[in-house]
């Protein structure tokens, strides 16, 4: 069974914040991103917030640099962001097994890779624009270029494929590329190329066209080459004039591609969870409330009403989780007027006030959680008893220094959780990934233990190595990976020191 994908599977920042070329960086399930304060791990990790804060909100720019709304990124503007103030960022990432949706209505067809990049642009002191697009497939190339006032050039394949109708481009909520509008003289507002489907018809009508079987060709989604050159010989009986078929027809369905490509990033960025730093401070007492809880927020501010409003099973299988991996419990009780405490309950000690137990455990609490939240408790449904993956659990979960105020002890068991539940997926077939930006030796070496004595595969890991500006050298990434037997591997001497 095809699975549609809603994880990025590799990224490349250039003129980032701090980077001149992170290069191509490919995701495994789990990724430590350490090194050196201002190596650029910050910027990196929080470039996945930034596209999750675009997507949800209206914007004039490529990307919503800042927002209003509480616990966003903050780069101020595509100036502050732009490497030294000036030039353009260009954003590359890809993603395997990509749906395509066709003119009417889904289809089942995937394209096994998408290389995607987009340049962007400063327009005005204010605003930046969308200067260049382009997209590969299948060795198909499609190269759409911009100029400030949103007029566009579209190149297939090495030709140009511009007709008389110009293109309307908009960009909004729910959409991070643009969507293409074409003016025709029959339609003021239509969603495909009246000109190339026209001619489309006209170079088939030499191979003796059938009427249906033209619209049978364009209902269809775009297909590889290969596969588009077997189509016209199954459809018409002849590949004749294939290279400028091939190149209308990715033309004529390129508001399709486009389409397809950003119902997979808002797919994306709604499964994005990003944990940061300094997580909220524990209160004594937290008032109820009756609004429903989906989700904990990146602080873990809403900590006590997420587990408040826990059904009985789900609040019984956590508590036990925590306890059989970090030996202490949690529990959400009644405190009069409308209020609930925390409270936590080291083994063999008597429950305390979460406000009592040091600070420690309000800034791991929300981490734990949502790893059990993610792992344990969203799997498909089917999958708790037959293991049915008629669904897929699919997520990135993005986590800055969770070991902050922790104990070198509890910082080792965290890395020890995150290799299981790796390992755990792995078994599930669940495609989660977690990217961890950390300073703590005890998780990077906790996950070696993992890999030698539990069975964690050294290939679900990644150790991306950030490296700060020095001798005239741009901050750089390298990676370091572990061995079978858990040590690690291109690893530089006193990198942790």
């Amino acid at each position: 069974m095809n699975y549609k994908n809603e994880n990025m599977d590799s990224l490349r920042l250039k003129r980032f914040r701090c980077f001149e070329d992170t290069g191509n960086i490919e995701f495994a399930p789990l990724n430590l991103l350490v090194g050196a304060n201002s190596s650029g791990k910050s910027s990196f990790l929080k470039f996945f917030y930034l596209l999750k804060q675009t997507i949800r909100e209206n914007r004039r720019g490529v990307f919503l640099w800042n927002s209003q709304n509480a616990n966003s990124v903050d780069f101020k503007d595509f100036t502050n962001t732009v490497k030294d103030g000036t030039g353009s960022i260009e954003i590359e990432f890809s993603v395997k097994d990509l749906p395509i949706y066709g003119n009417y209505g889904r289809t089942n067809s995937t394209v096994s890779e998408v290389c995607v990049s987009f340049i962007i642009s400063k327009q005005n002191d204010y605003f930046d624009y969308l200067e260049k697009l382009t997209i590969q497939f299948d060795n198909q190339i499609i190269v759409c270029s911009f100029d400030e006032k949103q007029n566009s050039v579209v190149e297939i394949n090495g030709e140009t494929l511009n007709y008389k109708n110009e293109k309307r481009i908009t960009c909004h909520t729910n959409s991070l590329l643009p969507t293409f509008k074409y003016f025709s003289s029959e339609n003021d507002d239509d969603d495909c190329s009246h000109e190339a489907k026209e001619e489309i018809r006209s170079l088939v009508s030499s191979i003796n066209l059938q009427g249906r079987s033209i619209y049978r060709l364009l209902r269809r989604p775009f297909l590889s080459k290969e596969k588009f050159r077997k189509r016209l010989v199954i459809e018409f009986g002849s590949a004749e004039n294939f290279e400028r078929l091939n190149n209308l027809y990715l033309y004529y369905t390129l508001g399709c591609v486009l389409d397809s490509i950003n119902i997979y990033v808002l797919s994306f960025t709604r499964r994005l969870s990003y944990m940061l730093p300094l997580r909220a401070f524990a209160e004594r007492y937290y008032r109820i409330q009756n609004s429903w809880i989906e989700d904990l927020e990146p602080d873990g501010r809403n900590l006590a009403m997420y587990l408040f409003h826990l059904d009985d099973v789900d609040k019984v299988c956590l508590k036990n989780w925590i306890m059989e991996n970090f030996q202490f419990t949690i529990d959400v009780i009644p405190s009069g007027s409308g209020n609930v405490e925390i409270n936590i309950q080291e083994k063999d000690k008597l429950p305390h006030n979460l406000i009592d137990v040091g600070f420690g455990y309000s800034q791991f609490l929300p981490l734990i959680v949502k790893i059990w939240k993610t792992i344990y408790k969203d799997m498909p449904s089917d999958s708790k008893g037959n293991n049915n993956d008629s669904r897929k659990l699919e997520h990135m979960i993005l986590m800055e220094q969770p070991e902050l105020h922790m104990h070198p002890r509890l910082q080792e068991k965290l890395g020890a959780v995150l290799a299981q539940a790796v390992r755990f997926c792995r078994e599930k077939k669940y495609d989660v990934r977690f990217l961890i930006e950390t300073h703590s030796e005890a998780i990077v070496n906790a996950v070696g233990r993992e890999i030698a004595i539990n069975g964690l595969n050294p290939d679900d890991v990644s150790v991306l190595l950030f490296n700060a500006k020095e001798q005239g050298m741009d901050n750089y990434v390298e990676r370091a990976y572990y061995s079978k037997e858990g040590y690690l591997m291109n690893w530089p001497i006193g990198f942790l020191s």
